[in-house]
């Protein structure tokens, strides 16, 4: 299986200035090879030419007519940065993704691609093509085949992406057990166990500082050294509220699939509902919930993940006696009255979704052999 370690860098001031040159190369080519692709393709669209562009032909261009700059820094950086523009506009023409747009220096994060055999590592440090051995901030965490390197940028900071082909497993949990995992915005997640996530009571006074950054640098020229001095500082508030964010996240998907061999969660479009939100704050719960990252740590962490149909009223029915009733998001008990039920919403609903793993492997046990 396929893992990948994140990991600080500190590379020095000559360092530094040649990391950012690689990226800077990097943004340049894909921003000038979009330039030429939507000009070829309106040609080609308009029979002035007999082949559309690709991400191939555009790369034997550049290797041709790069300037002189860009034979400084390693070659396959902007070489795969044309290469990603190529798979963007595949995913785009498949209606996966949006239309592949500009990138702005410092704006987002930046980085570049490193090939396994052109990169190294060793001893708690990392070898960047015409940059040298970069000390990194701990080792890796896995063995097994180094596959490829990703160096990135954010907030004044340098990282590398280390993906590695290895036959570390998944941790296999004493007892085959059954638990069903319902995500929401009040509780990010909570296991029909009783295992809760809860958000970290910093976020909230972080979320308040990010606030006053942001203004912050509205009111800043734009491209400005001030703006880009105060960018950082908002970048870095960003980052950390990230951190947090996902280690909560990382310390309770562990944790369930340690305990549980079989985990059960919910079909959910989190886009469409983020749009539906009628309200600013609804919006923006939205954009601070951890959803879509437990259910993406579920998909790599988990033994076995069940999803859950489309569309399926876990929060509606009963998880003692199946009755079903309408539940208002203001609600925050479910109470039935069929058979007296009182519980929390969020609870009711994992313990639903876990009874569908349930009945999915007594289906399996009582399956005649073939």
């Amino acid at each position: 299986m396929e893992r990948s370690h994140k990991i600080r860098m500190y590379p020095n001031k000559e360092q530094e200035i040649m990391l950012k040159k690689t990226a800077g190369v990097a943004r340049f080519a894909y921003n000038h090879m979009l330039t030429e692709w939507n000009r070829q393709y309106e040609e080609f669209s308009g029979g002035r030419l007999t082949e559309r562009p690709t991400a191939y032909l555009l790369k034997k261009q550049w290797n041709a007519t790069k300037p002189d700059f860009a034979r400084e820094v390693y070659s396959g950086a902007p070489t795969q940065a044309i290469l990603n523009l190529g798979a963007g506009f595949t995913n785009f023409f498949r209606h996966k993704s949006a239309r592949p747009t500009y990138k702005k220096k410092g704006r987002n994060t930046e980085g570049f691609y490193v090939a396994n055999d052109k990169g190294a590592y060793a001893d708690g440090r990392v070898r960047v093509p015409n940059v040298g051995w970069v000390k990194l901030a701990e080792p890796l965490r896995f063995t097994g085949k180094i596959m490829a390197y990703h160096i990135s940028t954010y907030a004044g900071q340098w990282h590398v992406a280390v993906n590695l082909s290895t036959d570390t497993g998944k941790a296999v949990a004493e007892h085959k057990t059954i638990c069903g995992i319902d995500v929401g915005l009040k509780t990010p997640a909570i296991c029909s166990d009783g295992t809760v996530l809860k958000t970290p009571g910093q976020l909230k006074e972080l979320y308040r500082k990010l606030k006053r950054e942001q203004r912050l640098l509205s009111r800043k020229q734009y491209k400005s050294n001030n703006s880009n001095k105060q960018l950082i500082k908002k970048q870095k508030v960003q980052q950390r509220v990230s951190n947090i964010r996902t280690d909560a996240v990382h310390k309770f998907t562990t944790a369930v699939c340690k305990n549980h061999t079989t985990v059960v969660i919910e079909t959910l479009s989190i886009e469409p509902m983020k749009r539906a939100a009628g309200y600013q704050s609804f919006r923006q719960a939205f954009q601070q919930s951890t959803m879509h990252e437990i259910h993406r740590q579920l998909k790599y962490k988990a033994v076995e993940l069940i999803p859950a149909p489309a569309f399926y009223p876990s929060t509606q029915l009963c998880s003692s006696c199946g009755a079903r009733k309408d539940m208002p998001l203001d609600v925050r008990e479910y109470i039935c009255q069929h058979c007296g039920l009182r519980i929390d919403r969020d609870l009711n609903a994992a313990l639903n979704l876990m009874k569908i793993g349930a009945v999915g492997a007594e289906s399996n046990a009582c399956r005649d052999p073939l």
